[in-house]
Formats: C-alpha cells, sequence, structure tokens
C-alpha cells in the first residue's frame, strides 16, 4: 500500500478527476490509464477504490466508478493558514467556524496567508475535514514589504512576512537594487492553472535589508501602521497647554506633599503611574497615580478617535509606535519627576494586618520627586550598593512587605503565575544586534504588578457595582478537553497535582510543582497555549488566570485606549460629569473589539519583528554547536530552544537517517521504528545551526 501521504495524493486526483466529470463513470482500468499513477500503484488502485466507496465518497454502478450522488457540496469561508507550506509541506489549512479544514497544494488556488477564502468541503474523514479553496473573497494584504532578489538575470521579491509562501516577480524595480529592503504593491496574485507567476511593482525603497532599524521600519509598513498622525490631531495637540490652570489645581485633591516616584525600565520616556505610601496609626494608605488624560482629551475630539483607531501603543525592539502624540505621552501627561502632574488616584487603606479597610478614586495633583527604574529597586532589595534617598528606601522596603503580602493572598485565591522570560535585544554602537538575552520577574516587577491590579480590580468592582455600562479585561476558562489534554501530559512527564480542586488552583499548582527551570521552559507555553486569551469586553465575565471576578485595565491611559476609555467611563459613570460627550452602550462595544483586534496586531507585529532580529542576529553563526532543550514536537520536526541564546529553531524528523521516527502527539513523544530510540520533552540536546530557512534548522549531534 502506498504511504499516507501518497494514497491522499491519489485520492485527491481521483476525486477531482470524478467531479470533473460526474456524469461519467470508469472503470479501474480507465481509471489506471488516465491518471499518472507510478508503476506498483496501478496493483493498489482497486484498494483505494473501495476504501473511497466505503466512505461514501465516490459510488460503484456495473463495476465503474463516479462521485457520489448523495455527495452534497458545503461551502463555508475561513481564514487560510499556509505555515505548513512555507515548511515545506503539500498541504494548508483553512480556519474555519466549522474547524480546521486540510486543503491540498493542488486546491489553494492563489490563496496566501489570512486571506479570506471561500472553501468547499469535499469530504470528512476520522473527525479531519478536507476541502478545496474556490476563490479568494478578501486580500489580507494589498502590499507586501520585503527584500529584492536578483537570479539569472531577473529580479525577484522576497516577503518579510514569514508566511508568504512564495516569491514574486518583480514587473517595476522603480530604481531598486538587489539586496534593498522594498514595500511592493501586488498586481497579479498569479494563476496555477494557467502557470502565471504572482507579481508586483515596487512602490517604495526602504533601505538596505539587515539593517535592524530598516528590518524594523519594513515590519512597521507590511502592517500598515501610523508613522505619523494625522493633521487635525497634531492642530488639537499644539493647542493642549502644558500648564496647569490654578483653578484646575485648586479643585483637586493635593498629593503634592506625598513622597511620590515611578519605577520603569531605563528606556522608558511615557511614566503612566506613580506610588506614594503613608504609614500612619498602625495603617497603611497606598496611593496609585495614574496620568488624568481625560482632562485634555475628550470624547469627541480627534484625539480620542485617532487613539481608538490606534487602539495601542506599538513597541518594538528599536522604535515605538505610540497612541497619543508625543507632546502628550512623552511631556504634559508623563509623571515625570519635579513637575507638577494632573493625575486619578486610587486610594487603599490598609490595617496593621494588610487587610483592605477602604479604597476610593479621587482627581487629583502629584509631584513625583523621584524616577527610579527596576534594575536600582532590585539592587536595593538585593542588599547592593545603591545611592538612593534614606526616605525613599524606607518606603520601599514597606511596599516590598505590602507587595509580598498581595502577592500570597492573590495566590490564595488561584492566580496563575506564568514563569515566561522575554527577550532582550543588545546593540553595538554600529546598530547591529550584538546580545541577546532572557528577562526575568523581580522583586520590583512585582511590586509594580501588584499595585497595579490592585487599581484595576478596585476601578472594574467600583463600575459594574455603580455603572450602567463599563470595559472590562475578560479572560474565559479553558475549555475542560483542553485542561484534561495538558493533566494526561503532564502527569506522563510525572509532574504530580491534587485533583478535585477548581481549574486555576489546580493550574496555579502545577505550575508551582515544577521541580526546575526547564520545565517552565517546556509547559508554561503548552499550558498557556491550552488556555483562551485574554481580551476586552463589556460583559463582566471575570479573569480566570487572575482568580478575579472583576478586572479592568486602569493604570495605562497614555497607551492603551481601554484605559483611557475607562477614565472616561469613571468622570460618566461614577461622578456624574455631564459636560463631556457620553459614550453611548455601543460605542463601548466598538471600542472593545477594536482594542481586542489592536492588541493581536501588536502581538502579531512584534513576534514577527522578534523572529526576524533573532534571525539576523544568528545568520552568521551557521555552523556553530549549541547545546539546547527538546522544548516541543510535531509530527515532522523536533523543536529545540537553546539554552545560551533565547532562541529556538527545528530538527527536521527527515534529517534523523538511523532509523524511521514517527510522532505520538497523547505524550509528545517522537519513537523509531526499529531501534526504538525515544525523543521525549525536556531531553537535553547538543546541536549544530545548519542554515536558516522559514526557521533556524539545526542538525542533531550526538
Amino acid at each position: 500500500m502506498a504511504n499516507k501521504k501518497r494514497q491522499k495524493e491519489i485520492e485527491s486526483m481521483i476525486l477531482n478527476l470524478l467531479e470533473k466529470n460526474k456524469n461519467n463513470y470508469y472503470s479501474l482500468k480507465d481509471l489506471s490509464s488516465l491518471l499518472p499513477l507510478r508503476k506498483h500503484e496501478h496493483k493498489e488502485l482497486n484498494e483505494i477504490m473501495n476504501n473511497l466507496k466505503r466512505e461514501k465518497r465516490v459510488s460503484l454502478k456495473h463495476k465503474q466508478f463516479g462521485i457520489s450522488s448523495g455527495r452534497k457540496s458545503q461551502r463555508v469561508t475561513g481564514k487560510f493558514d499556509s505555515g505548513s507550506l512555507v515548511r515545506g509541506y503539500s498541504y494548508a489549512f483553512v480556519l474555519s467556524p466549522q474547524g480546521d479544514i486540510f486543503v491540498d497544494s493542488e486546491d489553494i488556488s492563489n490563496a496566501y496567508n489570512n486571506d479570506e477564502v471561500l472553501v468547499e468541503i469535499k469530504y470528512r474523514r476520522k473527525g479531519m475535514l478536507y476541502g478545496k479553496i474556490l476563490k479568494v473573497e478578501k486580500r489580507a494584504n494589498t502590499h507586501l514589504s520585503g527584500d529584492i532578489d536578483h537570479y539569472q538575470g531577473r529580479y525577484y521579491f522576497i516577503p518579510d512576512l514569514e508566511k508568504i509562501h512564495t516569491t514574486f516577480e518583480v514587473s517595476d524595480l522603480a530604481g531598486a537594487k538587489e539586496k534593498q529592503k522594498v514595500l511592493l504593491e501586488i498586481i497579479d496574485w498569479g494563476n496555477r492553472d494557467l502557470n502565471i507567476k504572482p507579481h508586483g511593482k515596487v512602490v517604495e525603497i526602504l533601505g538596505e535589508a539587515g539593517d535592524t532599524r530598516i528590518e524594523e521600519l519594513s515590519l512597521i509598513k507590511q502592517f500598515e501602521l501610523p508613522l505619523s498622525f494625522p493633521e487635525e490631531v497634531l492642530r488639537e495637540t499644539e493647542k493642549l497647554q502644558e500648564e496647569i490652570p490654578a483653578k484646575e489645581i485648586k479643585r483637586r485633591k493635593d498629593f503634592r506633599s506625598l513622597l511620590t516616584f515611578t519605577i520603569d525600565p531605563v528606556t522608558a520616556k511615557d511614566y503612566d503611574d506613580a506610588i506614594s505610601l503613608v504609614v500612619k496609626d498602625n495603617k497603611y494608605i497606598l496611593y496609585v497615580h495614574i496620568a488624568d488624560v481625560t482632562y485634555y482629551i475628550n470624547t469627541d475630539s480627534n484625539l480620542f478617535n485617532e487613539a481608538v483607531n490606534r487602539g495601542n501603543s506599538f513597541y518594538f525592539p528599536r522604535t515605538v509606535i505610540p497612541m497619543l502624540p508625543e507632546k502628550i505621552s512623552n511631556k504634559i501627561c508623563s509623571l515625570r519627576p519635579d513637575e507638577d502632574k494632573l493625575t486619578m488616584t486610587v486610594i487603599t487603606e490598609f490595617d496593621a494586618k494588610l487587610n483592605i479597610l477602604d479604597q476610593s478614586v479621587c482627581e487629583s495633583v502629584i509631584r513625583s520627586s523621584f524616577r527610579l527604574n527596576y534594575e536600582e529597586v532590585d539592587q536595593l532589595f538585593e542588599g547592593g550598593e545603591q545611592q538612593l534617598n534614606e526616605g525613599l528606601v524606607s518606603v520601599l522596603q514597606e511596599l516590598r512587605r505590602i507587595s509580598k503580602d498581595l502577592t500570597k493572598r492573590r495566590y490564595d485565591k488561584g492566580y496563575i503565575p506564568f514563569n515566561m522570560p522575554d527577550t532582550v535585544f543588545h546593540y553595538d554602537e554600529e546598530g547591529n544586534i550584538s546580545a541577546i538575552t532572557r528577562t526575568r520577574e523581580t522583586e520590583s516587577h512585582k511590586l509594580i504588578e501588584n499595585c497595579m491590579l490592585l487599581a484595576n480590580e478596585y476601578t472594574a468592582s467600583l463600575l459594574n457595582k455603580k455603572a450602567s455600562q463599563s470595559i472590562y479585561r475578560i479572560h474565559e476558562e479553558p475549555d475542560e478537553s483542553s485542561v484534561d489534554k495538558i493533566l494526561k501530559l503532564l502527569t506522563y512527564y510525572k509532574i504530580k497535582y491534587k485533583k478535585n480542586q477548581k481549574t486555576p488552583k489546580l493550574i496555579q499548582k502545577l505550575l508551582l510543582a515544577m521541580p526546575n527551570e526547564n520545565y517552565h521552559r517546556v509547559f508554561d507555553p503548552l499550558i498557556l497555549r491550552s488556555m483562551k486569551k485574554a481580551r476586552y469586553d463589556t460583559i463582566p465575565v471575570g479573569h480566570f488566570g487572575l482568580a478575579m471576578e472583576n478586572y479592568t485595565h486602569f493604570t495605562s491611559p497614555i497607551r492603551r485606549i481601554c484605559d483611557l476609555t475607562v477614565h472616561h467611563l469613571i468622570r460618566q459613570e461614577i461622578w456624574k460629569q455631564q459636560k463631556r460627550k457620553e459614550i453611548k452602550k455601543k460605542k463601548l462595544q466598538e471600542i472593545a473589539d477594536n482594542a481586542s483586534e489592536r492588541e493581536l496586531l501588536a502581538d502579531n507585529a512584534e513576534r514577527e519583528t522578534r523572529s526576524r532580529f533573532k534571525k539576523l542576529y544568528m545568520k552568521d553563526k551557521v555552523g556553530e554547536t549549541y547545546q539546547g532543550l527538546i522544548v516541543s514536537m510535531n509530527n515532522n520536526n523536533l523543536i529545540i530552544e537553546l539554552n545560551s541564546i533565547p532562541v529556538s529553531g527545528l530538527i527536521p524528523l527527515s534529517s534523523l537517517t538511523d532509523d524511521d521516527y514517527s510522532f505520538y502527539s497523547r505524550y509528545m513523544e517522537v519513537i523509531g521504528k526499529k531501534g526504538k530510540r525515544v525523543f521525549r520533552l525536556l531531553d537535553k540536546v547538543t546541536v549544530r545551526l545548519e542554515r536558516i530557512d522559514f526557521d533556524l534548522i539545526f542538525s542533531l549531534i550526538e
């Protein structure tokens, strides 16, 4: 019998032939002569046809086969995913409400990744849908960024986006040269049947490929992110006065006498939040001050509408695309030291045992005394040398104690503590990437996180209790089947847990039971992927990961539209300030939906950029040997994360020539048929970087 892949190809050829000739019937001899079969496959044709008959995909009449008359054509719309194609496989998928639809490479038409396509479902087998793309309903892109390449006298375009699975011919270079980064307008997406290749014309030359700033710019162009603000927005911004009127200061709570400070990354320029702490009469009063952007931006302004369109600020390794113009984000509203600033302050009063006695929110004015960064606060907490003010040190140590208590209480409720370091890129004087390192969550990060969670949870509860509407940050419970699958996998890898616990507590205990860092590297991402993605909505269904009934985003109004909207809702719904244009419920849902979409866009843009930068860094390291860890696997590859550099790559199973290996998904194992050699998650391996394609491609060194 032909292997499974070849069998599917033969079945597809048979069904396409019978579909095109619906009124005709063919004998085995007819089919054998009409189909491009290999010599030994003619003998297997009878078995293949009998399989198709049993599945009612073909019918038999007088010993001749035709397309099944009872076979109804179902058509659905979905998003094309070309991830398999770019990795060299002869199939792709369409993601649809009916489920993922398998599409053979011969049936993809001229669809490209993320295109909206119309698919005809041909049949279902063992729970998998199989289909054919009939047409592209809507293109995901009209322009692509990428590199100009030259081969055998012709110029080609190599797209930046990793999932664009072909190169393009260039009909007009517009002065572009080889190895330059350009923006290409697609003129024709090609036609496989007519052998017409996709092509386009260069509409913008961005610069030299390989330069980190140009690489970043190309992806900003690819994701159609705005590099400038509209004129009407800039005109409104110019009219804003930096000096705060005395009348406005007088009507607010004046907290300028409090010792106040910010803690941010060293490179930060927009300071949304500041902290104050007062210890008095055996009580602790914590002030979380958040920039009051609503004083400057009304809901009927061009500034607000532009912020809604952008959804959030976009952070790239070397560039920030702000939600609000720099005059607002980095100057007027940024809580810079030694400057009076308008804020909204959440005040939390604790007793001596750190139980919450009372909370409130008010309009305020502050004057930050210190701009701190995470590193210097951690240096203090770790007992290192520091030059901080004595009074500030005392406040920070008290806050450290409060933060530890808040963390314990969150754990008691079922807070899920993922341990997933981010990556940081370091650059030399010429702007080239000199190193890539992993971040770590420290006490200073946790301190700020706890203060922000406290303010966010309070404002969500306040709005839920007293307002007719709001925006919430929601995180729905994972599907039971997803949790069961993860539990079986973790049990196999000897991670123990207690049954009969509520799901948040169960996942929390699993994460806390990881015996070492390698387990976190492997299983934290797997557990996270089994859960649903957090999003914004007007219905408060709770936040599963934080174990909160009510949660919203309030603490970053400079860089997130939902936070800015929540500030307006506090004015509108809680303080009943009716001078501003009211945000209606329909508009609120539109803001929530768009914010969720723009957040996904930001995630995708950041992921593409980081992947590009990692490849740039590794391109001159081909041939070098590294120690790594098997962090995942699939039907075709072992997925390796290096120990010394936070980058991942693939060992193709086809490159393991000592045996014929198969992947078993239930326990995430790859097993050799002859020698029964087994590759498992957490296995330590030595690898050599062989080349860089869609992924980093490694070879296994024993």
